[in-house]
């Protein structure tokens, strides 16, 4: 092999092995560090539920469950605390979880990075209704969907 294929070659390691260690930090940055949660037994038996259901990490249902109360509150252009599925109080059931830094950023930007805890309530009953909470079409009789 010829000196100028060898350095090529090591270039390429170099910059294989960079790359690597680049998607390894942005893979480590995405999830920020642990934020503390605070639900209620109920609130933890239905986020368990949304997992089964979905198949998704508790994590995840967390970080959407917070996503989704900020689009809800941004389609019905009310206050968040107005919202009708806002708690009056918070559990005191202690859930450490990691919010992913786009869903951080969403927080900030709607100044809720301060009430985790009751986007997340607020997230998991609309959820819950949507995804859990089944009606029958023929029968319109409300059925709640059973765990795989």
């Amino acid at each position: 092999m010829s000196t100028k294929a060898q350095l090529n070659q090591v270039k390429n390691g170099v910059v294989e092995r960079a790359l690597l260690i680049g998607q390894q930090q942005f893979n480590e940055d995405e999830w920020q560090d642990k934020s503390v949660i605070k639900l209620t037994e109920a609130q933890e038996e239905k986020l368990e539920q949304l997992s089964d259901v979905t198949g998704l990490s508790l994590e995840t249902i967390v970080n959407l469950a917070i996503k989704y109360s900020l689009y809800y509150v941004k389609i019905q252009q009310v206050n968040f605390t107005e919202l009708k599925d806002y708690p009056k109080r918070l559990g005191s059931n202690i859930m450490k979880v990691s919010i992913t830094g786009k869903t951080t950023t969403r927080l900030q930007e709607a100044n809720l990075d301060k009430k985790i805890s009751e986007c997340v309530v607020v997230g998991i009953k609309l959820l819950y209704k949507k995804l859990i909470i089944v009606k029958n079409e023929k029968t319109n009789n409300i059925k709640i969907t059973n765990q795989e």
